[in-house]
This record gives C-alpha cells, structure tokens and sequence, in this order.
C-alpha cells in the first residue's frame, strides 16, 4: 500500500472509530436506561439487567457499523478537502477513483466484520436473548404471588395459594396440583421458602413441615404423606420455550427451511455488509467541500440518504416477511439504485471521464 493510502486509510479509520464510540455511547445508555426502568417496575429481575446489556450492546454494534462507516468516511474526507490537503493530493494526480480505493481498505474488513456478525454472531446473540426474556417473563409472574390470593399455573393444572409473606419466607402454603395421569394432590405446610433448582434454574419452593393428600377421598388409592421439607414447582414458573424466529436461526438453518420469514432474513443478514460497502461508495463524492466550506449542508444530506435508504430497506424486509414482494423486488432493487447513485456521483466527481486503465511499458 502506497504512504499515501495508508495515511487516508489511517484518517477514515480513525473517524470510523470515533463515530462508532459515539454512537455505541448513544444506544448503550439509552438501553441501559430502559432496563433499569424495567427493572424499578419490577417486569425484569435485575441479576439479568447486565447480560441483556450485554447481549443488546452487540446488536448495537451490529446495527451501527453501516452507518458509522459512511460517517466516518464523510467526516474523514471532509476535513482533507476543508484543510486544502485534498487540493494537494489532487493536484498530484489523486482521482476520486484513487480515493475510493484508499477508503475501500477500510470498508472492506468493516464489511467483513459485519460479515462476521450477521451470518454468526448476531443470531446467537438473538437467540440468548430470546431465553433472558422468556426467563424474565417467568420470574416475573412469581413476583406477583400475593399473600391471601390464589395463583394458577398457565395450564390451568396447578393452582397456589400463600397466606402470609414474613422474613422467614412463606406461612401457611396450599399447593393443588394434578399428577400425569390426572390424579389431584394437594400439600400444605405450615412454612416454605423460594428456592432455584441448579440444574434447570426453575424456581420452586421448599414445603416445611407439611402432608401431602394425593388422589380422591374415599377411594382405595388415596394417600397421605407427611414430611419434614418437601420441593414442588411452582404453578406458573415453567419458562415456556422461546418460539424461534428467523433472525435466532443459524444461517445454515435459513438455508434448509423455506418461507417468506426465512428469506427475508437471509437476505436481511446479506444486506449489512453489503451496505457497508455501498455507503463507503457513496460516502466518497459525497464528502466533497470547499476549503473552509460548512459540514452542515454535507451531513444533513448525508444523514437524509442514509435514513431513506435504511428505512426503505426495513420495509422492503417487511413486505418480504408478509409475501407482498420478493426479496429481490423488495431489497436487492435498493442495493442497485445506491449503487448507481453512488456511481453517476462518483462519475460526475471524476469530470465525467472513466478512469484510464493502466498501460503496459513499450519494449
């Protein structure tokens, strides 16, 4: 790589990580904020407010590497023109087709990274988020265990009831349940506890000093138990397992189901780093200032582009979701206008002349 490529690439670079801090910054604070108010409602428990932090700031990240990138790019080129070095590195025969090149050097194992993250990464990171929630959801219904009021298991096949909440846990515990094959049992104790089974992480609680009454009175089957502790389920904290959505599957899953949903999704993953490298395309002439010429005008076009074409892309996934268009009606046909947009200005940067190819030395 030529001193000159490696000095834009370092300045593009440079602006691509600055923008991507900043915009990390923006969106971790902001979902932290939403947990955390989640968390004083009491509709997540707040040993999982770091881990869907943490799951939700590689998302982020996923979702900001198109845009930073374009940002990065502008800002970077920008300032070169604005400082007059441009000018200099024009003058000595710098095309906006060389800079492109230069700017390629980044965008590319952006993309690649992007890449990474669409096609691995970020549907497990979707698929570890679907259980946080899911096991968010089902300890929050053991928070509304009321003292004086009955609880019904989601099937409707276990029912409890907790006369008095204390320091020293539960009073007065009824629990009703029906066994496999449809026998009631029912178990009071005059003491328990919540406890967490280590192995599958349902939360149960630990009956003390209780009986058991299993089966219909008066039949010969019915039975009596006592017992000093006794550990039951309890109704209504059986996390139910997370539906799987396309974007939890793996890519190779995508590949081997069919459906309007998992197109979508397929092509959605290809979009990321194919963006990228679209808006580092069109991120190039776009940068162009006069020296000592505002950034305003430059970034709100900028900003206006990105935001048609990122919000036209989700919608076009949307219809592809729902059958209205197919993938290549609804999404490809955004990636080819970008890039003849981005082309037809890089053309026009150029003087409106194709860049010389290179000639072979006379013998």
């Amino acid at each position: 790589m030529r001193t000159l490529d490696r000095y834009l690439a370092r300045e593009v670079g440079l602006n691509w990580l600055a923008v991507a801090v900043v915009l990390m910054l923006i969106l971790v604070s902001g979902g932290l904020a939403q947990l955390l108010a989640r968390a004083a409602e009491g509709d997540l428990p707040t040993d999982l407010v770091g881990r869907l932090l943490l799951v939700d700031s590689l998302r982020f990240f996923y979702w900001i590497l198109p845009l930073a990138a374009f940002l990065g790019v502008i800002l970077a080129l920008g300032r070169l023109y604005r400082d007059s070095e441009m000018a200099v590195m024009i003058a000595s025969g710098v095309s906006p087709v060389g800079l492109l090149r230069a700017v390629m050097g980044v965008a590319l194992p952006v993309a690649a990274l992007s890449a990474l993250l669409a096609f691995w990464l970020v549907p497990a990171v979707e698929a570890e988020r679907a259980a946080l929630e899911a096991d968010a959801e089902a300890r929050a219904e053991l928070a509304v265990i009321t003292p004086g009021r009955f609880l019904s298991g989601r099937d409707g096949r276990a029912v409890l009831y907790v006369e008095s909440v204390g320091p020293e846990g539960l009073a007065n515990v009824f629990i009703y349940t029906r066994t496999g094959d449809g026998e009631p049992a029912v178990e009071v104790a005059r003491q328990g506890r919540l406890v967490t089974d280590p192995e599958s992480g349902q939360r149960m609680i630990e009956l003390l000093d209780g009986h058991r009454y299993q089966g219909l009175p008066g039949e010969t089957r019915f039975r009596i138990w006592d017992f000093d502790a006794h550990t039951v389920g309890i109704p209504g904290s059986e996390p139910p397992p997370p539906e799987i959505e396309a974007r939890a599957m793996t890519t190779t899953e995508l590949l081997g189901t069919g459906g309007d949903a998992v197109e979508a999704e397929l092509h959605w993953r290809i979009a990321q780093p194919l963006s990228v490298l679209l808006l580092a395309l069109l991120a190039v002439p776009l940068s162009h200032t006069e020296p000592r010429g505002g950034r305003a005008g430059r970034m709100t076009a900028a900003l206006l582009i990105y935001l048609t074409y990122s919000n036209l892309l989700a919608a076009g996934r949307a219809w592809v979701e729902d059958g209205v268009v197919d993938a290549w009606t609804g999404m490809w046909s955004l990636h080819l206008a970008l890039l003849v947009l981005g082309g037809l200005l890089l053309w026009r940067r150029s003087g409106g002349r194709l860049p010389a190819l290179p000639r072979g030395r006379a013998a």
